[in-house]
C-alpha cells in the first residue's frame, strides 16, 4: 500500500473519530484526568518526561473533549453573506 494512501486512511480514521462527540468527550476527560493528577501531586519516580508527557496528555484531552463538547465549526464565516 502507497504512503499516500495509508496517509489518507489514518486521516479517514482520525475526522470519523473525532466527529463521533460522546466518543471524544469520553476519550478526552480520559486523557485529562491523570495529566491533571500528575500535574498537581508531587510523586517520587517523576521526571522531566512524565512532566512532559503530562503536559502533551493535559494538551491533547483539553482539545478533544473541547471539540465534542464545541462540535464542529467552521473554518471560514464569510463577512458578506
Amino acid at each position: 500500500m502507497p504512503c499516500v494512501a495509508r496517509t489518507r486512511r489514518l486521516r479517514g480514521i482520525l475526522l470519523r473519530f473525532v466527529l463521533n462527540r460522546p466518543l471524544v468527550v469520553l476519550v478526552g476527560l480520559g486523557l485529562l484526568a491523570p495529566a491533571v493528577w500528575l500535574l498537581w501531586t508531587d510523586q517520587a519516580w517523576e521526571s522531566g518526561v512524565t512532566e512532559g508527557l503530562a503536559l502533551l496528555a493535559l494538551a491533547t484531552g483539553g482539545a478533544l473533549a473541547w471539540t465534542g463538547v464545541a462540535g464542529r465549526q467552521p473554518d471560514w464565516i464569510d463577512p458578506d453573506a
